[in-house]
């Protein structure tokens, strides 16, 4: 009925892995405060590809996402639509 208990290796080796996708993310987030969002999310995706079981997939997951919020932020075109070129000559004098 108990799981079988884990080798004193396999328990390091576990902690390792843990120690190094901390690592990874700690990295992407001191890049990605630094607006160095491309190597932000090198190292995010780093840690997604080498550790995928790791408990901190979903922080890697969110911390790309807000890198791609920005970046099509920082792409998209302007919000504030342009005035229209209608309406910009003077009208001719209505007849009296």
């Amino acid at each position: 009925m108990g799981s079988k208990p884990e080798s004193p290796a396999t328990g390091q080796a576990a902690k390792f892995q843990e120690q190094e996708a901390q690592a990874l993310l700690n990295h992407a987030n001191e890049l990605y405060a630094q607006k160095n969002v491309n190597e932000a999310r090198y190292q995010a995706e780093d840690l997604l590809m080498k550790y995928p079981s790791s408990p901190l997939v979903p922080e890697a997951g969110y911390l790309l996402a807000k890198i791609r919020f920005d970046q099509k932020e920082s792409t998209a075109p302007s919000r504030t639509p342009a005035r229209s070129p209608t309406n910009t000559r003077s009208r001719p004098p209505s007849p009296s």
